[in-house]
């Protein structure tokens, strides 16, 4: 599953427990399996590619938008509390 190119207002750290995960800050490729973390700072466009199976688990701070570059708002992601 890709997800689309956008940003988030706040750091974002991902660490994966199962599979892989392909993500493209900036557009620079990279991958993370299984024990993996991978820390994104605010702002940074990014595209977030799973595999099938694959679980993280995936901290912002509460409130933290997202938004599109096509986009001129941006949104709390319903799974940020």
């Amino acid at each position: 599953m890709s997800g689309l190119l956008h940003f988030i207002d706040a750091e974002q750290i991902w660490t994966v427990v199962t599979g892989r995960l392909d993500i493209a800050p900036d557009g620079t490729e990279r991958t993370a399996t299984e024990g993996d973390t991978v820390v994104l700072p605010a702002k940074v466009l990014r595209q977030v590619s799973t595999g099938e199976g694959c679980t993280a688990i995936v901290t912002a701070a509460a409130g933290a938008r997202a938004g599109t570059p096509d986009s001129d708002g941006t949104i709390v992601p319903p799974w940020i509390a």
